[in-house]
């Protein structure tokens, strides 16, 4: 559950932070890497990023707008960077 929670408040830095360029995902998740030691992700799948991250902008307007404004590519191409790095 901490993991979880973890994961919906990096990636919901990522719109308070006005991320929503296309581009490198290592650049993008940048954001989420300031606040958030990589290895607080160790253990965490892509999926499971992602299935926090769908729960967290069904229930969180705060969530809702930190992600509006990156497309599902962008959004799906920093979870998988942050799994990938967190699970070397």
């Amino acid at each position: 559950m901490k993991r979880i929670l973890i994961s919906i408040a990096a990636l919901g830095l990522l719109g308070l932070q006005g991320i929503a360029v296309a581009g490198d995902p290592a650049e993008m998740s940048e954001t989420c890497i300031e606040c958030h030691e990589i290895d607080e992700f160790e253990g965490m799948s892509a999926e499971e990023i992602a299935t926090a991250t769908t729960e967290a902008n069904a229930n969180s307007k705060q969530m809702a707008k930190a992600t509006a404004d990156l497309s599902a590519e962008d959004l799906q191409a920093i979870i998988d960077y942050i799994a990938a790095e967190a699970n070397k």
